[in-house]
């Protein structure tokens, strides 16, 4: 699954940048001017991965940019992309990206009638003091999203967090749907819906 890159700049642009790809290819760079003063941002992404639908709205306060805040060796497009600006102090948004870990068999499938485990973690762009995941909340669908039951969640550690998905008994050839919310220490939110995130076998 791939996500966007975006940078807040000193000259208030905002860039999602996907791949340097895009540009090779003539696809035009996306960049939005935002207020200057702190401010609540929301961020809306719809992707498809595979036979998934994955639905993310991130929620996150940005200001203008006084320092850089990027680690050596990390490149800020806006210095390199006439369509961006014209360079300045650049950092990350505070935009938390989720990564899975399914435990799944090579047909993407997992046993119906049982607790599984799911291992979740919220991570950010390179940042040189990036912040932490500290609540995550989750709930599954078996229905196809009519309906949604909350999960049990543990922590782990370092931004990490097992996730129990209890499944319906005698459901071959269902799929589960997951959504996740996730808070980190400054307020940031991300909410994930992952239509078809795997399929249940007997």
């Amino acid at each position: 699954m791939s996500r966007p890159s975006t940078r807040r700049r000193g000259i208030t642009v905002v860039a999602a940048v996907l791949t340097l790809l895009f540009l090779a290819t003539g696809c035009r760079v996306i960049a939005y001017d935002l207020a200057p003063e702190s401010q609540r941002y929301r961020m809306t992404v719809d992707q498809q991965s595979g036979g998934s639908t994955v639905r993310t709205a991130w929620e996150f306060t940005s200001a203008r940019v006084v320092e850089d805040d990027t680690p050596d060796g990390t490149i800020c497009f806006g210095n390199y992309v006439p369509e961006i600006g014209l360079g300045g102090p650049c950092e990350a948004e505070p935009l938390i990206f989720l990564g899975y870990e399914f435990g799944l068999d090579l047909a993407n499938t997992a046993p119906a009638g049982r607790r599984h485990m799911v291992e979740v973690t919220g991570y950010y762009e390179d940042e040189t003091a990036p912040l932490e995941v500290v609540e995550l909340t989750a709930w599954a669908s078996f229905d196809e999203g009519g309906t949604w039951s909350p999960l049990g969640v543990e922590p782990v550690g370092g931004g990490t967090f097992a996730v129990a998905v209890d499944h319906p008994a005698a459901r071959d050839g269902g799929s589960v749907w997951l959504r996740v919310h996730a808070v980190d220490t400054e307020g940031n939110t991300v909410e994930q819906t992952i239509e078809n995130a795997y399929g249940l076998r007997r």
